[in-house]
């Protein structure tokens, strides 16, 4: 290959690529410009959640944050709630266990991270105080025809607050013999064992 051709073959070789370099730095600025015009019409409602319940259960305070979209034709859509806790150091998403979650019992270390160090449940009327904290916390458009189900077992407490396809949802709250909360858990099938 002559001189003149290689010279050629390189400078198309080059003008390719800064080409292709061109139309994927154009791409780019079109995303970013169009993510940056949806994101201008974003706003998200922040409230907090307050109740006796949630005070006298929990020490952490609690958020939803509602997202919503504001469109230039003047429509405006909003999602759903998202729940936040804030407990002095740190604000973090909270979310309960799904109804497809993989275990039965899932651990809520977030929320058990949030329970007051003095709160204890060793009746009926403490345990009810938690079920309503949590009713508050995970408000949803339960099937669970009336208030919360409380059970007391050997080493704690069973809150059912929720129906899916027949199968019995709730938490499974773990306590010590002075009533301290030792663990918070979600069961998709509390009948299932």
């Amino acid at each position: 290959m002559s001189i003149q051709l290689k010279r050629v073959f390189s400078a198309g070789i080059l003008l390719f690529f800064a080409g292709i370099s061109s139309i994927s730095l154009a791409a780019s600025h079109v995303e970013g410009t169009i993510l940056k015009e949806i994101q201008s019409w974003q706003t998200v409602k922040v409230r907090k959640k307050e109740g006796l319940a949630l005070r006298a259960a929990f020490s952490c305070n609690f958020f939803t944050a509602t997202p919503r979209t504001s469109y230039p034709d003047g429509t405006t859509m909003s999602g759903g709630s998202v729940l936040f806790y804030e407990n002095g150091k740190t604000v973090n998403s909270l979310f309960r266990p799904s109804v497809f979650a993989s275990s039965n019992d899932e651990s809520m270390p977030e929320l058990m991270a949030c329970i007051h160090e003095d709160f204890r449940i060793s009746n009926l009327e403490e345990a009810g105080i938690l079920a309503e904290a949590l009713e508050k916390l995970f408000e949803q458009s339960s099937s669970f025809p009336e208030e919360a189900e409380i059970k007391r077992f050997q080493n704690g407490w069973v809150i059912i607050n929720d129906e899916f396809f027949g199968k019995r949802q709730g938490y499974i709250i773990t306590t010590n013999s002075e009533g301290a909360v030792l663990r918070i858990g979600y069961s998709v099938n509390i009948d299932g064992g």
